[in-house]
């Protein structure tokens, strides 16, 4: 529900459905996919699931190879691209989240203060489930 509200056409929660199953049974391939997993099968599998002509958004920092195929990349057409090129659009970043304050909403879902930190980390761990995002204050004044 939370992704709906930026625009998603289909979310799939992956602790109900098989995603690439999911996605084959689909009228239309999704055309964008963003691969905020980064595994190295998951960059594989969007590759397979997207769209011909597709794109696929490599969010991952890791050091992992994944095994792309040479063919399936010029039959499909699908462009594979980072996303740290960026850097130069904070600005704009700031400025839109400033004047979409309504799309954070329930965006940070836990608040530690710095001296709390080790809590922070150990309640990230023990319940990733109840976590979309937590913030660390740095300062209260």
């Amino acid at each position: 529900e939370y992704a709906r509200r930026f625009g998603e056409d289909v979310t799939v929660n992956v602790r109900n459905k098989e995603l690439c199953s999911y996605i084959e049974e689909l009228e239309e391939r999704p055309n964008v996919i963003f691969d905020c997993v980064c595994t190295k099968t998951s960059l594989e599998e969007a590759v397979d699931m997207a769209s011909a002509a597709g794109r696929v958004v490599e969010l991952g920092f890791g050091d992992i190879k994944s095994e792309i195929s040479h063919a399936t990349l010029m039959k499909k057409e699908v462009d594979v691209c980072g996303t740290r090129l960026q850097t130069g659009k904070f600005p704009e970043a700031i400025r839109y989240i400033k004047e979409h304050q309504d799309l954070l909403e329930g965006f940070v879902t836990q608040q530690f203060p710095v001296e709390r930190l080790k809590e922070a980390f150990d309640f990230v761990g023990r319940n990733p489930g109840l976590v979309r995002k937590a913030q660390i204050l740095l300062n209260q004044d």
